[in-house]
């Protein structure tokens, strides 16, 4: 299974250290979509949910923000198991392993 979005295509892998340095270099599962809403509102703590439910126009970039500082404090600087990614993903990451 995806590690970002949950998918049980055949996998790829990045290495602890691999995923710190794409994120470093601006990766952001959420802002790109690559992870449903449900999941950005659970690491955005409910924030998404009430920019959702605010009335027009919505920005829910605080909310991608939010969920993304606290997947990466959390979970990508603490956690040095290998990522499991689906094609889809490792592609998205593939972009940001260089920083010009």
């Amino acid at each position: 299974m995806c590690d970002i979005c949950s998918s049980s295509e055949e996998l790829k892998y990045l290495s602890a250290y691999e995923m710190r340095r794409v994120t470093g270099n601006g990766f952001d599962p959420f802002s790109s979509k690559l992870v449903d809403n449900t999941t950005i509102n659970s690491w955005s703590q409910g924030l998404f949910d009430k920019i959702y439910f605010s009335p027009e126009p919505r920005d829910f970039t605080p909310a991608y923000q939010a969920a993304f500082n606290k997947w990466k404090k959390e979970l990508v600087d603490k956690d040095d198991s290998r990522w499991d990614l689906c094609h889809e993903c490792f592609e998205q990451t593939q972009k940001y392993f260089f920083k010009f």
